[in-house]
């Protein structure tokens, strides 16, 4: 196999391969890449057994061939390569000798039949708006936990559903890790079929399907075999297994008419959080959030390294509220919140408060409260 390529798109390639890969598995050959050298190109593919990614990269293939190299290490030596086209040559002791201007390197590799078998795709694929995809992984993605003792946790759920009275497919996606719950969804035509049941689909395939995406710059085709989720971007194809397991019942924690509303600018509410979590305890990150007529106060004390106290203009609708929460929770939300106002809506001080705003219509943040001592 002798093949040479363009460093840069090469090294972007091995990026989002080997974010799918395992960094340690049971099996040496999922933590590598398979190479296949053909005439106009290379694919280089990566999978984990649950996300299988193909991409094509363009290239002058000299002699086809195929070879497994580990994938973090290659990616390594092609992030610090000069600017140069790279040649990569299987040698006949199967070590790969990579070139480019006077640098040289040797990597051992695994045969290219150990490498595993990925999912047939399917033939028939629909188009699906990426803008309005990536925009809503954005807004999900960060509340998806990261705990594998909670496997239907570590994902987003995917449901569609129709308006009876107008047609609308509406897709929905939300991700929680049992402390924060985020929902966010918009009008979506040709979901219905795909995601009426539901469907969880890992987080670390998402996220790379979304870095994909934004990478293209374009938008991509989705189908259902199998089982699996498949998309299809110019150059890239990935094939995403869903997690076993029921999603939360997370409509039972969403009060669904709070007794009270808190109105804030969100720019100054998020520096403020910003500035009393500094003070907070580093076990809890606990803001103390009180609402009176005109006025938010937040509080927090860290018995080792003192205290803080911020006063904000805000509108209460309803009673004055004393609630204790993350101020992290509360940051990441404001962050992926558009509009210049925030709505933090409260039914009683123990319930789950809710953060939204009328200019994001389509999103909802769910944070947890903490017990005020």
């Amino acid at each position: 196999m002798i093949v040479q390529l363009e460093r840069d798109s090469a090294t972007r390639a091995l990026a989002q391969a080997v974010s799918v890969l395992e960094r340690k598995s049971t099996r040496e050959i999922l933590e590598h890449v398979l190479l296949e050298a053909r005439p106009g190109g290379v694919e280089i593919k990566a999978t984990d057994l649950k996300i299988s990614l193909t991409q094509t990269l363009p290239g002058e293939t000299s002699s086809p061939g195929a070879v497994a190299v580990p994938g973090r290490k290659l990616y390594e030596i092609f992030r610090e390569l000069p600017p140069a086209p790279v040649r990569l040559e299987l040698e006949e002791n199967r070590w790969l000798h990579i070139t480019a201007a006077r640098s040289s390197f040797h990597v051992p590799t695994e045969r290219a039949d150990e490498f595993p078998e990925f999912p047939a795709a399917p033939e028939e694929y629909r188009p699906f708006p990426a803008a309005s995809f990536t925009r809503m992984l954005e807004k999900t993605l960060f509340s998806a936990s990261n705990d594998e003792t909670r496997p239907t946790l570590c994902g987003v759920y995917l449901h569609a559903h129709e308006d009876p009275s107008t047609g609308t497919e509406t897709l929905r996606m939300v991700s929680t890790d049992g402390h924060r719950l985020t929902i966010m969804e918009q009008p979506t035509p040709g979901v219905l079929d795909m995601f009426r049941d539901g469907i969880i689909l890992p987080k670390k395939g998402l996220a790379s399907l979304k870095a994909l995406v934004d990478d293209s710059g374009e938008g991509f085709e989705i189908a259902q075999s199998g089982g699996r989720i498949f998309c299809k971007l110019a150059n890239a194809e990935m094939c995403l297994t869903p997690i076993d397991g029921a999603f939360p019942r997370y409509q039972d924690v969403i009060p669904s008419d709070p007794r009270n509303r808190v109105i804030l600018a969100k720019e100054p509410f998020a520096d403020a959080l910003r500035r009393v979590a500094l003070m907070t305890d580093p076990d809890t990150h606990s803001v103390i959030f009180e609402a009176a007529e005109n006025r938010v106060v937040l509080r927090s004390m860290n018995a080792h390294a003192g205290d803080s106290r911020e006063e904000l203009e805000a509108r209460l609708e309803g009673e004055p509220q004393k609630i204790a929460f993350n101020a992290s929770y509360f940051i990441e939300a404001l962050r992926h919140l558009d509009g210049d106002e925030v709505k933090v809506e409260i039914d009683q001080p123990l319930a789950p408060c809710l953060v939204r705003s009328d200019e994001d219509p389509g999103y909802l943040c769910v944070v947890m409260p903490i017990r005020i001592d």
